[in-house]
């Protein structure tokens, strides 16, 4: 025989919900309660620590009700914006473009966007700017994975900003966090750090018919200067441009053989003159100590 009478116990973690026919009547706070099942009474529960979804009604029906409305906080996050929502101060989670009702018992609402006081509090943050600020790495850090991502540049890099594929700026040594967003957030790192190039093996025919090996090692910057991000003042003296070992071995033996190879200039018995000379050459057009 179905129960007239139903027991219900709401614990202190929830807030139960009585209906009648379908219609709202009251909030049941924590304690033992009885449904009236044969006058069509009915009843749902929900955790104060969730985001309030009651089946069979809406928040804004809900909010009609004194004893409900007054603990409970609003957040409205409009198109363009996440909401990061904070529980006595600390990060709680990331709200997407909506409206959201939470429980408040913990302490009085405060929505000024300040995250210093107890109880339920928001910030609103524009995601048209993608890089995050206005939190600390440790927030930051509580957040879903999922909600941004994180780009570290040594101290020996330089960072190379890309939105959507388009540079944006220069980043120095440090940790930076972006909103994973519909725009794409890339970054090249460049080794500023010198690095050493040895030409090897070039066999010279001298003019006294024998052939003579020398090789040139050279210390260089791995990156010139890249002309297409000199219009940015950040970027003015950086090196940025990268140079791949076997561009930059060609570009150098072109003088170097060129000045080892002039006919009756290199002969074996008069080779230092030569290659002194040949440095020299290197040293003017390049800048770079061979």
């Amino acid at each position: 025989m179905k129960a007239i009478i139903t027991k219900v116990i709401i614990h202190e973690n929830e807030r139960g919900f009585l209906f009648k026919n379908g219609t709202y009547r009251r909030m049941l706070q924590p304690g033992k309660h009885r449904v009236l099942t044969f006058l069509g009474e009915t009843f749902a529960r929900t955790a104060i620590d969730k985001q309030i979804n009651v089946p069979g009604t809406t928040p804004e029906v809900l909010m009609r009700d004194g004893a409900f409305g007054n603990n409970v906080v609003k957040i409205d996050v409009p198109d363009g914006y996440v909401g990061v929502r904070f529980e006595n101060g600390r990060v709680a989670g990331v709200l997407e473009a909506g409206r959201y009702f939470y429980f408040n018992f913990c302490g009085e609402p405060n929505n000024d966007g300040n995250n210093n006081g107890n109880g339920v509090t928001f910030k609103l943050f524009d995601i048209s700017k993608v890089e995050i600020e206005g939190l600390t790495s440790e927030q930051i850090s509580r957040l879903p994975q999922d909600a941004y991502q994180k780009i570290t540049v040594g101290e020996s890099e330089t960072g190379l900003l890309f939105l959507d594929g388009k540079f944006s700026r220069a980043l120095t040594a440090g940790a930076y966090y972006f909103w994973n967003t519909k725009t794409a957030v890339t970054c090249e790192k460049v080794d500023l750090r010198s690095q050493e190039l040895e030409i090897n093996g070039q066999e010279i025919l001298t003019a006294d018919k024998g052939f003579v090996a020398r090789e040139l090692c050279l210390r260089l910057p791995r990156y010139g200067r890249c002309e297409n991000y000199r219009r940015d003042k950040e970027l003015q003296g950086t090196y940025l441009y990268r140079c791949t070992a076997r561009a930059e071995r060609i570009r150098r033996q072109i003088p170097f053989r060129r000045t080892f190879g002039a006919k009756g200039q290199y002969r074996r018995h008069g080779a230092g003159k030569t290659e002194r000379a040949a440095r020299r050459v290197l040293c003017r057009v390049y800048g770079s100590r061979a």
